[in-house]
């Protein structure tokens, strides 16, 4: 359109109508060519100039509102600190009027002094007032009034006051203060006067002055402070008395305005209303006007500054920007109205390759970018969907060929095949080298455990996510293995340009935190094993072999272990030692049925097979031996329906056991608990027939001194299963028992019977005297009091 130089009537319009163009049409879709980017031109053109006008209504208004801000606080401050500098002079003023007034050479004594008769002392007064004059930069003269003399004393000398001058300064005097300001004050009989002056009486504190200083004020001084404060050369400030008068007379050019602040002032006082800031409007322009007090004077400071002047270069410079905002705006539009042509092509070109030209559907759009959208959503939905298959599928097909080649059912295949497997599930295989990492955990039993016999898959998942996490947080490649038996393996890879120091102390660190986390979280106890790196991908089943096989290798008293097979000779052998005395006591309280000291031997041999042997591996090959030694005892003293010879294979289980103190639980509670109970059940029966005989036969016979060999040689039996018959029955020893017999027998006699103490002490096969001690310990009266509160014949 551009080459051939022609637009139509409504080809530029600016400001919300656009550029149009004689756009052809799509064939078979019904959209417009082009017209997206057309509509799209007028929206941006729309946007863009909005900022703009935005940037330059916001400048003014944040601007005007700051400049306001900050004139206030301006004022604010200059007017505190005027208020603070008068208030801070008139104080200093005071304080030196109050210390020459206790001066003795300004006594009462000059109310009659006669100044002619002495000359010294008056020279020496008058240069007294040029230091009081000059003793702070607001005193322009300093004059001494004494009523007496009617004359003014200063340091030009001594003049005395006509008539009407001696009655003002006289109604002066009669002022209630010692201190106050007087306005329009005469200084001399040529009619000067003082537009501020101070008057100090003295004495300050007398209804009855004799006299008084009297400091002219500098008007000179007092302009200059109050040209300080005000800003901008067409605002004023003036100072009011409390009266609502000048104190002084503004000048020329701000006489105007400072009497119509004045009146406005005086009006809204009168009404009792209180101003610190205000605008005032005056000639078509606002001013901020600021108030300011100066109390030892009782003035009132106001200062006013017009806020044209000082928001004049905030509306130029909006005006400026917002000219500026237009003609951007209007370069904008040619600008981008060729560009959206340039832009065009590479999207007219996208077009007719998606097949705009050759679509058969009869789907309207109404734009390019709503084809091409349209397009694209189905290419991503179809792409979308395989890439979810494909992720779903993924890693069920890399689990299960890990867990497929380290267990060795991949045999069959070569390093060629396995390598391509590999790679089309996304490991990267050449230029690599791979090793190990297996994790054991153990300690199930443990009283600090948290988990469960049940919880092994779950300890096993637990385990698993916690290793992978840690290996990708130290950057180190490793996929899980997890084997659902409370052991997972990190099957990790790394570049052969690494070093053998580096990779070695990669795989160190990430199982120390291993072992720290796995033990904090899971509470259980953690092994691993390092294996040895290899570049072949078909030697990774042995890998696993050794792995399985170095856990032998672990330290008894150790809870938490890194195993690294380097440093692990595999043809080491062990001298086996083995505690021969433990087994044989073990073996000798299991065949007499003794529970606890049987428990306490077992304990005796588990602690003693520890102590000789550092590792596991002999610990696990000793209790083989014990197994079958108490196996052999059971067949003797024949104890065949034992677990141990009704169960499966118990070898296999016993070295199936993960740790030391699985195997130590295992054999307590699969072998000697279910002998014990078993012996126990037979020892019951015979136990119960040996006490019963011994019974009848000591009821008979209680009072002889039957020994305990006697009466089991009379019952057909040993001493020592009698006696321990009589503790498993009734729970008390034999002569416990027999003591028992002959008490309760006494007791009968005493309530029952009138006999002597002494002749039922006979009766029941006790001496006198040692019948009353037994009597008692075990009653807690003696014969006679047990008589006395049992005995009917009593």
């Amino acid at each position: 359109m551009l080459a051939s130089g022609r637009f139509s009537a409504k080809s530029l319009v600016f400001g919300g109508i656009g550029l149009r163009q004689k756009w052809p049409i799509w064939p078979k879709t019904g959209m417009l060519r082009g017209e997206y980017f057309r509509r799209s031109l007028v929206l941006v053109l729309i946007i863009t100039s909005i900022p703009s006008f935005i940037i330059a209504v916001s400048n003014y208004i944040i601007g005007v509102n700051q400049i306001e801000k900050q004139v206030f606080k301006t004022h604010t401050l200059r007017i505190e600190q005027f208020s603070d500098m008068m208030n801070s002079q008139f104080d200093q003023i005071s304080m030196l009027m109050s210390r020459w007034s206790n001066n003795p050479m300004f006594g009462s004594y000059l109310e009659n002094y006669s100044f002619l008769n002495h000359i010294n002392e008056t020279q020496e007064l008058m240069q007294t007032m040029t230091v009081v004059g000059g003793s702070s930069l607001l005193v322009n003269d300093a004059y001494l009034f004494l009523n007496g003399q009617q004359a003014l004393l200063s340091a030009d000398g001594i003049e005395y006051l006509n008539a009407a001058l001696i009655k003002d300064y006289q109604a002066s005097l009669n002022n209630n203060t010692g201190l106050f300001l007087s306005y329009r004050l005469p200084i001399n009989n040529k009619g000067n006067e003082s537009p501020v002056s101070i008057i100090f009486k003295l004495p300050w504190h007398s209804q009855h002055p004799f006299g008084a200083f009297v400091l002219t004020i500098s008007p000179a001084e007092i302009k200059r402070n109050i040209a300080y404060l005000q800003a901008g050369e067409k605002g004023t400030s003036f100072l009011l008395q409390s009266s609502g008068e000048f104190v002084l007379e503004p000048s020329a050019g701000e006489a105007e305005l400072s009497a119509e602040l004045r009146q406005y002032l005086k009006a809204n006082q009168s009404n009792n209303l209180n101003f610190d800031s205000f605008p005032f409007k005056w000639k078509r322009d606002t001013y901020l006007v600021s108030l300011g007090h100066v109390d030892l004077a009782g003035w009132t400071y106001v200062t006013a500054t017009p806020l044209s002047e000082l928001t004049k270069p905030v509306a130029v410079s909006s005006k400026w920007i917002l000219i500026c905002s237009l003609a951007g705006l209007f370069i904008a539009l040619l600008l981008s109205w060729y560009a959206s042509l340039r832009l065009y092509k590479p999207i007219g070109r996208l077009v007719t390759l998606l097949g705009a030209d050759r679509s058969s559907s009869h789907t309207v759009v109404q734009h390019e970018m709503e084809f091409i959208e349209q397009k694209w959503m189905t290419v991503m939905n179809e792409s979308r969907t395989l890439k979810e298959r494909l992720q779903q599928a993924v890693p069920s097909l890399r689990e299960g060929f890990l867990l497929q080649l380290v267990q060795g059912h991949l045999y069959a295949s070569n390093e060629a095949s396995l390598r391509q497997r590999m790679e089309s599930l996304g490991w990267k295989t050449e230029h690599r080298q791979f090793s190990l990492l297996l994790i054991q955990l153990s300690g199930l039993s443990e009283s600090e455990s948290r988990f469960k016999e049940d919880d092994r898959q779950l300890i096993s998942f637990a385990a698993g996510n916690i290793s992978e996490e840690l290996a990708a947080n130290r950057q180190i490649e490793a996929h899980l293995i997890n084997f659902q038996d409370m052991s997972v393996g990190l099957l990790c890879a790394a570049d052969l340009s690494s070093s053998a120091k580096e990779r070695r102390e990669q795989l160190q660190g990430l199982s120390q935190e291993l072992v720290t986390t796995l033990s904090g979280v899971l509470r259980l106890h953690v092994t691993i094993i390092i294996c040895r790196w290899t570049e072949q991908i078909g030697a990774i089943p042995e890998l696993l072999e050794q792995t399985r096989h170095a856990i032998s290798y672990r330290e008894l008293q150790e809870i938490h272990q890194i195993i690294d097979m380097e440093d692990i000779n595999p043809m080491q052998a062990y001298q086996i030692q083995y505690p021969f005395v433990e087994e044989k006591e073990l073996l000798h309280a299991m065949r007499l049925g003794f529970a606890e000291e049987t428990e306490l031997r077992f304990t005796e041999y588990m602690a003693e097979l520890e102590r000789m042997s550092m590792r596991e591996m002999p610990v696990r090959q000793a209790l083989l031996q014990l197994l079958g030694s108490v196996r052999h005892m059971l067949i003797e003293l024949g104890f065949v329906q034992h677990p141990l010879f009704k169960e499966g294979n118990v070898y296999g289980d016993l070295l199936g056991l993960p740790d030391i103190t699985a195997m130590r639980l295992w054999f307590r509670e699969k072998i000697i608990a279910p002998y014990l109970e078993e012996f126990n059940k037979a020892q019951n029966i015979g136990a119960r027939r040996i006490v019963e005989e011994a019974a009848l036969l000591l009821s008979k016979e209680y009072m002889k001194d039957l020994s305990l060999e006697e009466c089991a040689e009379r019952c057909r039996t040993s001493p020592y299963m009698l006696s321990r018959s009589f503790k498993q029955v009734t729970g008390v020893n034999y002569v416990d028992y027999i003591m028992t017999l002959r008490i309760d027998k006494a007791k009968e006699l005493i309530a029952s019977t009138p006999m002597k103490i002494s002749e039922i002490a006979e009766s029941v096969g006790y001496q006198h005297s040692y019948f009353n001690k037994i009597f008692k310990g075990e009653t807690g009266m003696t014969p006679t009091e047990y008589r006395k509160a049992f005995n009917r014949y009593h």
